[in-house]
């Protein structure tokens, strides 16, 4: 580990922040904490209606929690009788919001309260679809499954503005207060931290490649936190740290053990092994619910008054899991004059999985015109436009299928030039990399090659860079369409 080159980039940022920006953080950090705490009870709630839906269609059911929404209050994340919290997220989002501090965190905290709000009120109302509309008829299920795909999105956002607030204050981590060897212990479990959060996010994501190197990491890591707990002159301090050593080193043989390609359980096996292992195993060791290292990091600093930013937990994500003998393409579209769920069990149709053409890359992103270009015409007419300020001439945008899955092939314009012909973004999202000229007109067309079952067609595309990011939906039919025009702006 280069310490001295951490020990710089640790002393440029000790002259900013006071004891009462850290207590502010750190409250911040107790909001965001306690907030996934919430969004982990109603989470099992969103995986238990999953269930008992597709039990309606054909698939087994599993009881995977023992509790419901009658065992729980209106507002999870407020609370009243203590249930959860001793301070509610609720209330620690008014006592946040009334100050300030230098991280220009206000935006960040008040979307993630906005989704702890959106993930509250959608499960009951989705409860009371569920209890009150017939669920045989197609057009219900239909629905219900939409509305999980936009919870999907929600739980999606969530994670994504944790991680940029992790982003935020993982440069604002410091203290002026602490001797040499208790510095080098809390610089070695931040890396730490940070590495095991970059491998579970990599696991939800199936990403094996991403999570073997970032296991390489943690474990050099490990040893490196050992030694500097070791160098503690209190023998109580370094105990309590060798506990929650002892978390983490467990946590590391379960990120071997989820490479080895261990069985799982029977109720886990529809969701997959990234699934089982970010939402049970792993965040079981990190967050509180779990007794997790966090927490008894954080508290560790607390009881002996380490004068540090506390560090945040990891929220799940949500996957809902579709009937597999009866598709999600049949599901979505029936044949023809099929309106019951029991018309569509009797329909003895094998699904046909729809190969996707591997997408064309033209020569926009090359020299010469040895490729020809793809030929595709211009829509009739732009409904709408948008646009997207980018602070670097060159920048990456991804795009995704948005909410159900029913069909949609586009093709791409950058700048006039088709950049992806005639494409499914339904399996996973595409992600072009472009390069700019901030003295021409730049913009994206979306285009729609055909219209899915619940038309127009929608895309969603997102920017980011340095913290930012920003979320379109583009909606397009055969005869019109949407436009983004790219407008540059330097920092």
């Amino acid at each position: 580990m280069k310490w001295t080159m951490f020990c710089l980039y640790w002393i440029s940022f000790t002259w900013c922040y006071s004891q009462e920006d850290i207590d502010h953080i750190n409250k911040e950090v107790l909001f965001i904490n306690e907030s996934i705490h919430g969004v982990l009870v109603l989470h099992r709630i969103y995986e238990n209606f999953n269930q008992e839906i597709n039990k309606y269609v054909d698939l087994p059911s599993h009881d995977l929690n023992n509790y419901s929404n009658e065992d729980l209050p209106p507002d999870v994340f407020d609370d009243p009788n203590k249930w959860f919290y001793d301070i509610s997220p609720n209330q620690l989002f008014a006592e946040i919001s009334d100050s300030k501090n230098h991280l220009s965190t206000r935006s960040l905290l008040k979307s993630i309260h906005t989704a702890t709000v959106k993930i509250n009120k959608d499960r009951l109302q989705l409860e009371n679809t569920i209890k009150s509309q017939d669920l045989n008829q197609l057009s219900t299920i239909q629905e219900i499954y939409l509305d999980f795909e936009e919870i999907i999105n929600v739980f999606k956002g969530l994670q994504n503005n944790i991680k940029i607030y992790d982003q935020l204050v993982q440069k604002a981590m410091f203290s002026n207060e602490l001797i040499e060897s208790q510095k080098q212990v809390y610089a070695a479990f931040v890396e730490i931290h940070f590495d095991i959060k970059k491998a579970v996010r990599s696991i939800g994501k199936n990403n094996q490649s991403s999570v073997r190197n970032t296991i390489k990491k943690i474990k050099k890591e490990r040893s490196w936190l050992l030694k500097c707990i070791n160098e503690l002159s209190s023998e109580q301090e370094k105990a309590s740290l060798k506990n929650i050593y002892a978390k983490i080193d467990e946590l590391i043989k379960q990120l071997d053990q989820y490479i080895t390609n261990p069985a799982l359980p029977e109720e886990y096996n529809l969701f997959g092994k990234g699934y089982y292992y970010q939402n049970v195993v792993l965040l079981t060791i990190m967050n509180r619910y779990g007794n997790g290292y966090v927490n008894s990091l954080n508290s560790f600093f607390e009881k002996y008054d380490w004068k540090v930013i506390n560090l945040t937990e990891e929220p799940h994500y949500l996957k809902i899991i579709y009937p597999e003998t009866t598709p999600k393409d049949l599901l979505a579209k029936p044949p023809e004059n099929i309106t019951t769920i029991s018309e569509l069990k009797e329909v003895n149709l094998t699904k046909q999985e729809e190969q996707s053409p591997t997408p064309q890359r033209d020569d926009f992103f090359t020299k010469g015109d040895e490729k020809e270009k793809l030929k595709v015409q211009l829509p009739t007419k732009i409904v709408q436009n948008h646009t997207l300020i980018v602070d670097s001439l060159s920048f990456e945008i991804e795009l995704y299928d948005h909410l159900i899955k029913d069909g949609d092939r586009v093709s791409i314009n950058v700048n006039g030039e088709w950049v992806f012909n005639d494409i499914s973004l339904e399996k996973e999202p595409q992600r072009i990399r472009l390069s700019i000229d901030p003295n021409k007109e730049n913009f994206i067309l979306v285009q729609a090659v055909n219209i899915g079952w619940r038309p127009p067609n929608t895309v969603g595309l997102t920017y980011r860079s340095n913290g930012k990011v920003e979320n379109m939906l583009l909606k397009t039919d055969l005869n019109s369409s949407e436009l983004i025009n790219i407008k540059y702006r330097s920092n």
